[in-house]
């Protein structure tokens, strides 16, 4: 009887681990890369939107309150039980503060995603050059400058709050070398 439970736990897991390789290597099917979407003012404006979610995301704007107003006379923490909370009211923060890594991650987050867009924006103006309208080029500039002001707000942020921060290429991927300090 055990020879043969053996026998049926070798032959499940063959089948098991051999079976699965067709469903686990199909490509997506709804995934659009990112040469392929900035390619018209609807998907660059889209490309915008997503800036402005990291000032609407609860993290964010979390880290802006503890961190702005709560080192000040304005505002008092009344949960003792968050520390992290508790070291930026007594001036005793330490670099794995929640509230400041937040702040960090989600101010480069921001120039992350306006790069994406001011670097794909010059491909739309090219298109447009075609014989599209005043009104259309009024519109493709008010977005790109959406974008370049907001990468600007974000730097701004993490220059008041961290003194000197590394500046971005444009051309930034996942994996690149860190960028040395630039400010």
């Amino acid at each position: 009887i055990m020879n043969r439970f053996n026998m049926a736990k070798v032959l499940l897991g063959a089948i098991l681990f051999t079976g699965c390789t067709d469903y686990l290597n199909d490509e997506p099917i709804g995934g659009v890369s990112e040469d392929a979407f900035f390619r018209n003012m609807n998907e660059i404006s889209a490309g915008v939107t997503s800036i402005y979610d990291i000032w609407q995301s609860r993290e964010y704007e979390q880290a802006m309150v503890v961190l702005g107003d709560l080192p000040s006379d304005n505002f008092a923490w009344r949960e003792e039980s968050d520390v992290d909370a508790m070291q930026v009211e007594t001036f005793s923060v330490t670099p794995d503060n929640k509230y400041l890594m937040s702040w960090y991650k989600l101010n480069y987050q921001g120039i992350f995603r306006a790069n994406r867009v001011i670097k794909a924006a010059p491909g739309v103006e090219i298109i447009m050059n075609a014989g599209n309208t005043i009104d259309f080029l009024r519109d493709y500039r008010h977005i790109y400058g959406q974008a370049l002001f907001m990468r600007a707000f974000f730097y701004f942020k993490l220059v008041q709050a961290f003194g000197g921060v590394s500046i971005q290429p444009e051309t930034f991927n996942i994996g690149d070398p860190a960028t040395p300090r630039s400010t």
